[in-house]
């Protein structure tokens, strides 16, 4: 009976049992390169190897992986990758062959990716319907405070096999962090405020978003946030008004095009219903891209410096702004 029971043993080994309940670093029994990781809704996800050949369907995610591994082990990446209004990555993105936005089944399954990466808001049952195809997914919920993109970096190096990259990462934008709210006065914290005006996303810039809690590391109050509201709820004119900031920040998704520009700018200084607002009689309204907004990925930082130039000046140095990577 033992030797039966041993050489059982023995087979299940070496046909590469598993077990369920291995941690984030645990490997596939007798597979030296395996991984198991648990993903964002608590599904294991279990790879024979490192990955060589990853793709997701978010810019977000797009912008995490470069930062971890080169760009040839990546299928594919975002179109909006190479608009330099929407990220920081497009001198990194122009060394990936395929620009998809939104991949589909055929598309994914066309590029047989050793690991897909997704955004939990495209639904389980696209999510299943994948994995019943025998590609591997690992589900992301996205980050909508700064501590949450640390998490979510250290996490998905892990998954593909760089978590020393991913520390490294992480490195970085704290060091730059620091670096920005040193440089900004005690006396300054929290003294000015703003909003967020973005006809795309109207509902958008109140709490509980990632351009809240930049707004926080920045030492600026989110007028929005400030009115109770989160986000999600409508930022009309009657909220503006009642905020009555000292700087408007006005989101623009076009690169390098004066006359939209002057557009957006001139219409909103035009409408009569804000001229005695603080910010428009002091000519405190910006553009902004919005690659400084819609910024779930390690090039925050980014962001929080341009934030706390715009209202605090040139105590805070504007330093060349990098697409950051852990490599």
């Amino acid at each position: 009976m033992y030797r039966l029971i041993l050489m059982l043993v023995i087979a299940c080994i070496l046909s590469g049992c598993t077990t369920e309940n291995f941690g984030q670093s645990a490997k596939f029994a007798g597979k030296d390169n395996a991984i198991v990781v648990t993903d964002d809704t608590g599904y294991q996800v279990k790879l024979k190897k490192k990955p060589e050949k990853i793709m997701t369907n978010n810019i977000y995610l797009d912008n995490i992986l470069l930062g971890l591994v080169e760009p040839e082990k990546m299928l594919s990446v975002s179109k909006n990758m190479d608009n330099s209004a929407k990220s920081f990555g497009n001198m990194v993105s122009s060394l990936v062959e395929n620009k998809i936005t939104n991949p589909g089944l055929e598309a994914v399954l066309a590029l047989k990716p050793d690991i897909f990466i997704v955004n939990e808001v495209i639904g389980a049952d696209k999510i299943q319907s994948y994995r019943d195809m025998g590609i591997p997914v690992y589900v992301v919920r996205l980050s909508t405070n700064i501590e949450e993109v640390k998490n979510e970096i250290i996490k998905l190096s892990r998954l593909v096999g760089e978590e020393q990259r991913g520390k490294i990462l992480v490195k970085k934008m704290n060091d730059k962090l620091e670096r920005i709210e040193r440089n900004i006065p005690q006396e300054l914290h929290y003294s000015k405020s703003t909003v967020l005006v973005s006809a795309n996303y109207a509902s958008y810039g109140g709490k509980g978003c990632m351009y809240d809690d930049i707004c926080k590391h920045a030492k600026i109050r989110n007028g929005i946030a400030d009115l109770g509201m989160n986000t999600g709820q409508t930022v009309n004119k009657e909220v503006m008004i009642e905020i009555n900031p000292d700087f408007f920040f006005l989101a623009k998704p076009w690169k390098d095009n004066k006359a939209k520009d002057e557009k957006l700018l001139g219409e909103f200084l035009a409408d009569k219903s804000l001229e005695n607002l603080r910010a428009v009689k002091n000519g405190n309204v910006a553009l902004l891209d919005e690659k400084y907004i819609f910024i779930s990925h390690q090039n925050c930082v980014w962001s929080v410096q341009k934030l706390a130039h715009l209202v605090y000046g040139d105590c805070v140095v504007l330093e060349p702004e990098e697409f950051l990577k852990g490599f």
